[in-house]
């Protein structure tokens, strides 16, 4: 019965398919600390190309898979930003070259930003921000974290030629305070927003943006619980709105997710 009644549902919902995600095993070749997060280059058996912000599921075999932001890095390699809280990401974060892993990817749509657009990412989000950076976009960037090591560290990792504004909680960075103080501030002033990070920080920035008048311009990588990566199962719907995040995300609208971010 549960078989037919997924069938039912891909019927009705047709538009959530996604035909594109491939699994495919990968290969470590360098690991790198950023200021506690750790950065894993992946040699991969076959190309993923995958467009910003999309994402794969990433796991050590005998282990869950964990949906991370893929950043291109050639042909048949791409890499990951771990920040290790659970037994996956800290088992990534042990990793040394040579140890086999598995994705599935890439998922959701990538999302084209149009010049000036201001990527402002925080913390381990600051992934999706070097994604965009590694295919070519030159900025402006705004990376928030909490201490100035952990902001001055990821800036290392953007191209010289980006525009890069750091900002954090505690002195050393650009700007002092959080990616909302920042966008508020204007130390990253532009016409419209990519916002990444967790939840209060899109909260955040939905009221700071539809204040300044570029919410209908701006949009938010939002996260949701991942399974299977594909759309298939459901599970990735954001809720408040009709998106599945495997297939219509990560990025989405502003002006689409009030429900979702709970504000009025």
């Amino acid at each position: 019965m549960s078989v037919l009644l997924e069938l039912k549902r891909l019927v009705e919902r047709p538009y959530h398919r996604h035909s594109r995600v491939l699994s495919v095993g990968g290969w470590v070749e360098r690991v790198d600390n950023v200021g506690g997060l750790y950065l894993l280059q992946i040699l991969t058996d076959s190309p993923l190309s995958p467009e910003p912000p999309q994402f794969g599921m990433v796991w050590v075999p005998g282990m869950e898979a964990v949906p991370m932001t893929l950043i291109p890095a050639g042909e048949d390699r791409v890499a990951i930003l771990v920040r290790p809280v659970g037994s996956t990401t800290n088992a990534l974060a042990a990793m040394r070259p040579g140890k086999r892993l598995m994705l599935i990817g890439p998922s959701g749509k990538g999302l084209r930003l149009r010049p000036g657009t201001a990527v402002v990412a925080g913390g381990s989000a600051t992934t999706v921000a070097l994604a965009y950076a590694a295919s070519g976009y030159r900025g402006p960037y705004l990376v928030a974290t909490r201490r100035a090591s952990e902001a001055l560290a990821l800036r290392r990792l953007f191209p010289s030629s980006n525009e890069v504004v750091t900002a954090c909680e505690d002195s050393g960075c650009d700007f002092l305070g959080t990616a909302v103080d920042a966008i508020r501030e204007g130390a990253v002033d532009a016409g419209a927003y990519l916002i990444a990070g967790p939840k209060p920080m899109l909260r955040g920035a939905y009221t700071v943006l539809r204040e300044r008048g570029v919410l209908e311009t701006s949009y938010a990588v939002v996260e949701v619980e991942v399974r299977c990566g594909t759309g298939a199962c459901g599970l990735c719907r954001v809720p408040g709105t009709p998106y599945l995040l495997c297939v219509d995300g990560p990025a989405l609208p502003l002006t689409d997710l009030a429900a979702y971010l709970g504000v009025s």
